[in-house]
């Protein structure tokens, strides 16, 4: 390929050839020469040609071409495979023969033929031969038809297959739904084409989005129950301080008893005895403080477990109403909507590249989650923290864009971290010192009282050498701030 590039450089092309049979254009200079470009299922050629025509280099040739395409012969496009033959030649009579032995006729220009000649009353073959003649002579308008106009459905997105239809030529009946043509036959098609693979980018844009709800979704529920089973791990902390608390009245008629001390229930109207277990040797007051101590420690527990199950609650609740919407999503800001929302969430998906081929890579490739974490600060503005080193460095070098702001915690290993600033002004103080603790929470530092954090523009963040996420800058400042986890979402 790289030699074919040098050799072209410069060409100046006097005619463009399109043979009307196969799917290749040929672009030729005055001397003959020029490049050959075959667009054929499977079977795609690039070949560059001589002073003549004749064969030079061939890119990309399949085994089954060989022969053809060999070097040093001129070249010729492909010829219908054996037993095939070009229906645009065809006769009337041929065509009323039989379909099967005719090469790219496909089931679209059948089917109007049949229903044009059923209202006609005149036979199938003669109205597809003279259809067909009008194609190869130009006399035919290719138009779209569908159930609405052709550009409103693009706009709306409900253009779908088989609903709208591109057509060879006007249909005879009226009936046939909205018809659409531009200018030229390319223009209508081009349009036409456009429009299904733009559509079918967007279906396949919210199908992504919707499976990483779900999975969003799963995630949740699944980390609820888990956390919902650790409420075992505590022992109930009334029973625990009701036995301290028998201790501590029963200390001038407690009985050591073989499993422990026998005392009063103060809380039986009889005051039967009950057994509190306590190691020998252990003094009985300082037993029921450690009965004290466990019931703090566990009914803190329990509650931190019933926070984080009613959290992960909460979130669930918020994805299925996400998945919903998602349900609804039809048109291109609908789904930009709906990511805004995931990443409300804390779900890194619509996260452009910061470079225009980057961001129209992202266009093309269907949505999934970044490799960070998104924490949106109490002014709004959204903190991406990444997760691994090569995170890091996607997250540094590709995804922020040169006037963000970006952070890490000072002579230690952690996260880098940045502030979606570009083109929004000033940072607020406030999400400058969330962001920094963030970096200092996502570090090596994260147990030290105080962690000083350097931040910079991204502009002034350059690679060093060695390991993937290494950074030198080249001017930065420093905050000291606390290393604070990021607040538990309601």
């Amino acid at each position: 390929m790289a030699t074919l590039a040098k050799r072209i450089a410069g060409l100046r092309i006097a005619h463009v050839h399109k043979p009307r049979l196969d799917r290749s254009v040929r672009l030729e200079a005055d001397d003959g020469s020029g490049l050959v470009i075959e667009l054929q299922p499977h079977a795609s050629n690039l070949v560059l040609l001589g002073p003549g025509g004749v064969i030079e280099i061939v890119v990309r040739s399949r085994q089954r071409s060989a022969e053809r395409l060999s070097a040093g012969i001129p070249w010729a496009p492909p010829s219908c495979p054996p037993g095939r033959s070009d229906p645009l030649e065809a006769t009337a009579a041929d065509l009323d023969s039989g379909l099967e032995r005719f090469l790219g006729l496909g089931p679209t220009a059948p089917a109007l033929a049949r229903a044009e000649a059923s209202r006609s009353g005149r036979p199938f073959g003669e109205v597809l031969a003279g259809r067909l003649a009008e194609v190869r002579e130009g006399r035919s308008d290719v138009v779209a038809v569908g159930p609405e106009p052709l550009r409103q459905a693009i706009e709306s997105a409900t253009l779908v297959v088989p609903a709208f239809r591109l057509l060879p030529w006007r249909p005879a009946n009226e009936d046939e739904g909205h018809v659409f043509e531009e200018r030229t036959p390319l223009l209508t098609a081009g349009l036409f084409h456009d429009g299904v693979e733009a559509v079918g980018r967007l279906c396949r844009r919210v199908a992504a989005l919707q499976r990483i709800v779900r999975g969003e979704i799963r995630k949740a529920v699944e980390t609820g129950a888990r956390v919902d089973s650790e409420r075992a791990r505590f022992e109930a902390p009334d029973e625990l301080a009701r036995r301290a608390e028998a201790i501590l009245a029963g200390l001038t008629v407690a009985e050591r008893v073989k499993d422990g001390v026998a005392v009063p229930d103060p809380y039986d109207p009889a005051g039967a005895p009950i057994v509190v277990a306590v190691p020998p040797g252990v003094p009985l007051p300082a037993a029921a403080n450690d009965l004290f101590r466990k019931s703090r420690r566990a009914r803190r527990g329990l509650e931190a477990v019933a926070e984080r199950s009613a959290a992960l609650s909460r979130r669930a609740l918020r994805l299925e109403a996400i998945a919903g919407r998602a349900q609804t999503a039809r048109t291109a800001d609908d789904a930009a909507a709906l990511e805004e929302a995931m990443r409300g969430e804390g779900i890194a998906v619509g996260i452009a590249r910061a470079t225009r081929a980057g961001r129209a890579a992202d266009r093309l490739e269907a949505p999934r989650i970044a490799g960070v974490r998104v924490i949106t600060s109490s002014d709004g503005w959204s903190i991406l923290v990444g997760k691994t080193a090569r995170d890091n460095d996607r997250l540094t070098f590709k995804l922020a864009s040169p006037d963000d702001l970006w952070l890490h915690a000072a002579g230690t290993t952690g996260a880098h971290v940045v502030v979606k600033a570009a083109g929004r002004g000033d940072v607020p103080d406030a999400t400058l010192r969330e962001a920094a603790q963030a970096a200092a929470w996502f570090s090596d530092a994260r147990s030290q009282g105080a962690v000083e954090v350097h931040w910079a523009r991204r502009k002034h963040v350059r690679r060093a050498g060695g390991a993937a996420g290494r950074v030198v800058l080249k001017r930065f400042e420093t905050l000291r701030v606390r290393a604070v986890p990021p607040s538990e979402r309601k």
